[in-house]
């Protein structure tokens, strides 16, 4: 039964490591476009790639910390 919930806990932290591994890719990909260019629409667009990695650390941390 032990093995069992350390098995549960280890497969659910490296979900999270994923996730967090994701996001920040994002968010390196949208700072590094927000200062590469010079249009606003894209400039938008990235700062949405940083907003949803943002959102993505959120949601990820909840449902790590508050899993049932």
């Amino acid at each position: 039964m032990v093995g069992a919930l350390f098995c549960l806990t280890t497969t659910h932290g490296l979900m999270l490591e994923l996730v967090l591994v994701l996001s920040a890719y994002l968010f390196s990909v949208g700072v590094y476009r927000l200062i590469a260019n010079r249009n606003m629409v894209r400039a938008l667009i990235c700062l949405e790639f940083i907003l949803n990695a943002v959102n993505l650390n959120f949601v990820s941390f909840y449902d790590f910390f508050y899993s049932f």
